[in-house]
């Protein structure tokens, strides 16, 4: 694979797609998800959500906090950022709206790759940088704590972004990755305030029974916080896949043991 590391424009094709196909108040749980999970076989190869090996996660208020480094956000309540997961493909299954919150938003990481590029091209170069993911404790006890990768790269001619603060930021705690320093910091602002800027963004309200589909090298995502309905059950199902036709792999370095997913 050719990871060229010198910054360029890119196209800002979308990589998206929702469905409200699925809606229906008399659809069981149980059978979505198993429709979720065949869903997943059909577009690509179904990698595991953590290391426990579930092909599905639950998206619920466990009363974790991501302060825990072992805590998935898809466990919380709490607004996640703009990020994107470590899989090709992120397939995400409305249950049922939350009591309050919980809007989803999407940008295109070329948008604000391009954005850097005109903001700040001195941080730019950065963006081809390797930088070090916490693996939140999903990892192998023979496999190191962390990945290494760029947040962008080229991979057959077209841009792919991978970009999660959180897990960047914790991975600090480990003593043999090195210091951020405070031009990645800038980097890190930037990127946070483009992708959340009402310019960029695009915000939708899923429903019960919407399905939404992302090219997570294309499509950083956010959630914001939101307040669960005193049930047991979880309000949506998310599933990760990998390399479907026509995506591009991801780079080998995140491919590697659970997907660095919120």
């Amino acid at each position: 694979m050719n990871w060229t590391a010198s910054p360029r424009r890119w196209s800002t094709d979308a990589g998206s797609h929702s469905s409200g196909a699925s809606r229906s108040s008399n659809w069981a749980r149980r059978p979505r998800a198993r429709s979720s999970g065949g869903l997943g076989q059909y577009l690509g190869r179904p990698v595991p959500q953590n290391a426990d090996g579930h092909m599905l996660g639950h998206v619920r208020d466990t009363g974790r906090s991501l302060a825990d480094p072992a805590t998935r956000g898809y466990q919380t309540r709490a607004a996640l950022p703009f990020h994107t997961d470590g899989a090709d493909l992120l397939a995400l299954l409305s249950l049922r709206t939350p009591r309050a919150g919980g809007r989803t938003s999407l940008v295109s990481s070329a948008a604000v790759h391009n954005a850097v590029l005109d903001l700040r091209p001195d941080l730019a170069e950065r963006l081809y940088r390797t930088y070090f993911f916490d693996r939140r404790e999903e990892h192998a006890p023979e496999e190191p704590p962390y990945a290494a990768a760029p947040l962008a790269t080229r991979l057959g001619g077209a841009l792919s972004m991978r970009y999660n603060r959180c897990y960047v930021e914790s991975a600090q705690r480990f003593p043999q990755v090195p210091r951020l320093e405070p031009a990645d910091l800038e980097l890190f602002d930037l990127i946070d305030g483009v992708a959340g800027s009402p310019e960029f963004r695009l915000d939708i309200d899923l429903q019960a029974g919407d399905l939404l589909l992302l090219n997570t090298h294309t499509i950083m995502h956010a959630r914001a916080q939101f307040e669960d309905h005193d049930s047991p059950h979880s309000s949506a199902i998310c599933c990760d896949c990998g390399r479907p036709c026509r995506i591009a792999p991801v780079p080998t370095a995140l491919a590697t043991g659970s997907p660095l997913a919120m």
